[in-house]
């Protein structure tokens, strides 16, 4: 076993002996042409409960689910349905209708077609499942490489005045009190990892929900007769911020891996890889 310690004093397990299984989550909320991606991805529709068509893929609507709250939340409903509903694999990870990890070509050793997903243009191929696996040997999350902070981030805060950043700052006070204090030295180096895409292991999947929707679900509910058309995404810009918090606060070793950041529409005429 390989034990961290976090910020508080308390101390996070990460198992390193392991099978390989991995799967990973793709979120989608709308249609999308995507090619034939490698085994082990599986899209999700997400806030599937309240959309008005259905896209003929496993939604973020069934089982222990949030996905009436999807709007507000975003990607992190089907973060939460899969904690909750999916099986449970040694590693796991999320990527996005249009953001997927990838490596040169170079780096592949199996071209079967069910294992290979070319992206022309760069002349590399969508991060594999036995590569993620391989990855995360010596490291204990895959993320994308840090990038400023959004300055949509620091209007949803301006400067302490808004009410849903006061709502959340109180229930982030009162799950983990430290975490702003970390979230003020992250902002003051003014970089993030952000998009919540990103391949770890179960374990450390596990420990990430629990923390971020101790605090995020409560402050999402208490917020909503707020909110009507204004930020209704302002909570999930924060809990962008957050997952880079959860990061530091357990010291977690990061493997940095580019991420396709592809068009936010795609076609069998106009693909987007």
């Amino acid at each position: 076993m390989n034990w961290t310690s976090d910020l508080r004093g308390e101390w996070l397990e990460i198992s390193v002996e392991h099978d390989n299984s991995c799967k990973a989550y793709v979120v989608t909320h709308k249609e999308y042409f995507l090619p034939k991606l490698p085994n082990g991805y599986e899209i999700i529709h997400a806030g599937k409960k309240n959309s008005t068509i259905d896209l003929g893929f496993q939604g973020d609507d069934t089982g222990d689910n949030i996905s009436d709250l999807n709007l507000y939340l975003n990607e992190l409903t089907v973060t939460y349905w899969a904690w909750k509903n999916a099986p449970q694999t040694d590693f796991i990870g999320f990527s996005h209708y249009s953001r997927f990890f990838y490596l040169p070509d170079s780096d592949l050793t199996d071209r079967s077609p069910e294992n290979y997903t070319p992206i022309q243009s760069r002349k590399s191929h969508i991060l594999t499942m036995k590569e993620a696996v391989a990855l995360l040997q010596d490291c204990d999350i895959i993320a994308r490489k840090v990038t400023g902070c959004y300055m949509s981030s620091y209007k949803v805060r301006d400067q302490d005045k808004s009410m849903f950043w006061q709502i959340s700052k109180k229930y982030i006070e009162k799950n983990s009190p430290d975490d702003l204090r970390l979230l003020k030295l992250q902002n003051n180096g003014q970089r993030m990892i952000a998009k919540s895409a990103f391949f770890t292991r179960w374990k450390v999947f596990d420990a990430y929900c629990k923390w971020m929707f101790a605090w995020a679900i409560p402050a999402v509910r208490e917020w909503i007769p707020y909110v009507g058309n204004n930020w209704p995404r302002s909570i999930s810009l924060i809990c962008e911020e957050m997952s880079h918090v959860f990061l530091m606060r357990n010291n977690l070793r990061i493997k940095y891996v580019p991420l396709l950041d592809g068009p936010k529409e795609s076609t069998p005429e106009n693909p987007a890889f």
